[in-house]
């Protein structure tokens, strides 16, 4: 076949290839492996034919006879490849590590043998399915002298059929790894891959091979299995299945029926209490409870870490013009000005935490069921500002409301001040109002607003002074308790807030408040008399003008 010249060194390369391939067939795989290389476009079977420079020499089905009828087989050629990185590539004495993954090769056409849906993890979106070939891929991973992470080599695939339950994509996995585990011999091996290549087909694989892989989401993990003790019966039974049998004891007599609670945090208060009401329980006719049980074993178990560190797991998600984020098909809220923008979520088992780059911007209590939505009053603050006509019917303040954050106080106080001064400006002021809770405790708020209204002081800066003087009220009476104050002392300290104020009270100006807080003044009286001093005095024996003339 007339063929353009190689390369002395990718000839010497490709020449180790040699024994997979018949004299024709091998002529062939060089010019496709030099095509390969040479094509700047697609990299289709007849774009090789382009690249190698044979379009218009050769027919085209040149190449599509080599990769359909050719006699050379795809495993056999992986594996000299695989000797071939393991010798230039891979010291003598290290173990080979392999990785073990699935790729999705996008293709288009209803006739396609073995073309199904599929779940791209490289596409756009959240759900990303593609239509095209799914191929179970292990390849090499070596450490190349010019790049400082490690690469993977693909050596072997095989092509996934959708629809037969005995090839799933791990029992072709296992194929590959016993194809190469059997071409090493005993060199050790060491397997990676995620969690869904991981399972019991993986099991009876030679004892130099280990598997490395994330948890199954079902995974039950208590300890490594202990030695068989050779013992029959009690006496030979390990611990694990103990300990699983009391948490299903726990689960049937706390868990069922399912307890009805109003939060997370509700239900680990209960776990808690059950747990600590268990410490005096006894399993069957042990002579001790399960609390002295467990003082025996705390010196036995292993400290905790020093450092803390997170559990949970962290998404990147982008907030929708709704200030609102979708987590596991729920919507929480985060402030308005992050409207378009990139947050930081940690999703934990009960609760989330959004972040603003290193900025906690929102905490929420995550929810149980699916599509819900949970939203603070207090993020949206800013845009009901400049439209206070979307807070009446607005679903943040029913949430709000619901959890007692919007208290009846503060819709009193809203709804004295629209009838004295109109909807719009009143709302304002409320939106006002609930802004100060960024600064003071809602507590203080709250008895602000209770004050204001009974004195008929329908402003802001009013139940912020209210507010102010609450939470002085309060700092001073817990500086008197931890000063040990006597009882008389206490009694003659102002009302706490939220107790019942004495009748009349009413609200304080901000100027007379000031001057009751200013310092006592010591100066003397100031005098006029000092002034007859700059009058001009007449000369002596002059006589005063009359009064009206001029002097």
């Amino acid at each position: 076949m007339p063929t353009p010249s190689l390369p002395c060194s990718l000839a010497d390369l490709l020449i180790v290839f040699r024994p997979c391939f018949t004299a024709p067939t091998f002529a062939t795989f060089r010019a496709m492996v030099a095509g390969f290389l040479a094509q700047p476009g697609l990299r289709t079977v007849t774009g090789m034919l382009v690249g190698a420079r044979l379009a218009g020499r050769r027919h085209h089905d040149l190449a599509y006879r080599f990769f359909a009828t050719a006699r050379w087989s795809a495993d056999q050629l992986g594996l000299v490849l695989l000797d071939l990185i393991t010798m230039m590539l891979v010291s003598p004495d290290a173990a080979v590590v392999l990785a073990v993954d699935d790729t999705l090769w996008r293709r288009t056409g209803r006739r396609l043998h073995g073309a199904a849906w599929h779940h791209d993890g490289a596409g756009p979106g959240r759900h990303r399915p593609a239509w095209g070939h799914r191929w179970v891929v292990v390849g090499a991973v070596v450490h190349l002298p010019f790049l400082d992470r490690a690469v993977c080599l693909p050596i072997l695939a095989r092509l996934w059929l959708p629809g037969d339950p005995d090839r799933t994509p791990l029992v072709l996995a296992r194929e590959l790894v016993d194809l190469v585990t059997g071409h090493l011999g005993d060199r050790p091996v060491h397997l990676v891959g995620d969690a869904a290549y991981i399972g019991k087909p993986l099991r009876g694989l030679p004892t130099h091979v280990t598997v490395t892989a994330r948890l199954r989401a079902d995974a039950a993990l208590y300890a490594p299995p202990p030695p068989p003790s050779g013992q029959p019966g009690i006496k030979g039974a390990h611990e694990k299945g103990g300990v699983e049998g009391q948490v299903g004891w726990f689960r049937r007599n706390h868990l069922v029926p399912v307890p009805e609670v109003d939060s997370l945090a509700e239900l680990n208060q209960l776990v808690d209490r059950w747990d600590a009401e268990d410490d005096a329980r006894r399993i069957g006719t042990r002579p001790r409870t399960v609390g002295e049980h467990f003082a025996v074993e705390r010196p036995l178990l292993k400290p905790l870490p020093a450092e803390p560190f997170e559990t949970g797991l962290q998404l990147g998600l982008r907030v929708d013009r709704y200030s609102q984020i979708t987590v596991r098909t729920n919507r929480y809220s985060v402030p308005v000005r992050l409207i378009g923008r990139r947050v930081r979520v940690m999703l934990g088992a009960s609760e989330l935490v959004v972040y603003d780059r290193h900025e906690e911007v929102a905490r929420h209590e995550r929810l149980i069921a699916k599509a819900g939505v949970h939203l603070e009053l207090d993020h949206y603050l800013e845009a009901l500002v400049r439209k206070p006509g979307a807070l009446p019917g607005a679903t943040a303040l029913e949430q709000a409301r619901a959890a007692g954050k919007f208290t009846p106080a503060h819709d009193a106080w809203w709804a004295a001040a629209c009838k004295a001064h109109g909807d719009r400006d009143r709302t304002r002021a409320l939106i006002e109002v609930l802004l100060l809770g960024r600064h003071l405790a809602h507590g203080h708020v709250v008895a602000g607003l209770a004050a204001a209204l009974r004195a008929g002081a329908l402003t802001c800066d009013a139940v912020a002074l209210e507010a102010r003087k609450a939470a002085e009220t309060a700092e001073t009476a817990e500086t008197a308790e931890t000063a040990g104050a006597d009882a008389s002392t206490l009694a003659l300290a102002p009302a706490l807030p939220g107790s019942a104020p004495p009748d009349g009270a009413t609200v304080t100006f901000l100027t007379e408040r000031r001057l009751a807080h200013l310092p006592p003044d010591t100066r003397p009286l100031p005098s006029v008399a000092v002034y007859d001093q700059l009058l001009r005095r007449p000369r002596p024996g002059a006589e005063r003008p009359a009064e009206g003339e001029s002097p």
